[in-house]
């Protein structure tokens, strides 16, 4: 539990990555079902993850997650603009069960395999997986509460591995739009040459410029938050900079 709390501490440094939860569990009707991911989402809520759900959205359907894992490309999740940073996509099946010579109690033994998924290009980052057991009075029980206790068991590993691949990304830059509403060229030439000496910041590329818009793609070693933050603490001398939108992976500004 301590190692979860900090865990979460950094995590929430980090920036909070969106994650989404899909798990394929023998003997449910559907994905949403499952018990495993239950867990992992509960555990993954309490400990400063942003658990998002994206069945809901209508862009991602449950044979889209089957015929997945039947071809091993997960890239056709990337559609669209993606509603998380990371999947975590397993596999659920029952291994044995067994009738126990204690009051007609039953058995049963499960298999739980979850891949670490990045939602923007559909590389596997990490794979993680797990045998659990659990006993109940009849096999529905016994199934349940093993692939609850899977999937119990598995969110410290897939914690710590995420924490690695988070950080990774962090260390190394992560991409953040940087939308800017200013109409003197000459203020935003100004203003892009020093968001490029911001803390944090290791790259600035200007996607377009028109009508007053610009668009920037920073590499940024921090979330979207930290990055607001330091502008609207910077002195930016001969220019007036507000914040006016936030969200996980874009900053609007206005320069005046």
């Amino acid at each position: 539990k301590n190692d979860l709390d900090a865990l979460r501490i950094l995590i929430e440094s980090m920036g909070n990555p969106r994650i989404v939860v899909i798990i394929n569990e023998e003997g449910q009707e559907t994905m949403r079902g499952s018990f495993a991911s239950q867990q992992i989402i509960k555990t993954f809520s309490m400990n400063g993850f942003s658990v998002v759900d994206l069945f809901s959205t209508g862009i991602l359907k449950e044979k889209d997650v089957l015929n997945a894992f039947k071809e091993g490309d997960f890239s056709g999740f990337c559609r669209g603009e993606p509603q998380a940073d990371i999947l975590m996509i397993g596999k659920g099946g029952v291994e044995n069960v067994t009738n126990l010579d204690i009051d007609g109690l039953v058995g049963c033994i499960v298999h739980l395999d979850i891949k670490v998924v990045s939602a923007k290009t559909g590389k596997i980052l990490a794979e993680k997986c797990l045998d659990a057991n659990g006993v109940g009075a009849n096999k529905t029980s016994a199934c349940k509460n093993a692939f609850s206790k899977a999937g119990e068991n598995i969110c410290e590993p897939l914690t710590d591995e995420i924490t690695k691949i988070w950080g990774n990304s962090l260390l190394n830059g992560r991409d953040i739009l940087l939308e800017v509403s200013v109409e003197d060229y000459l203020k935003l030439r100004n203003f892009q040459r020093r968001i490029g000496y911001l803390f944090g910041v290791k790259q600035v590329n200007q996607q377009y410029y028109k009508n007053g818009k610009a668009v920037f793609l920073l590499k940024f070693t921090g979330s979207s938050q930290t990055l607001a933050d330091i502008i609207s603490t910077t002195y930016f001398m001969d220019v007036k900079v507000e914040i006016i939108e936030l969200s996980s992976d874009r900053v609007k500004v206005a320069v005046k």
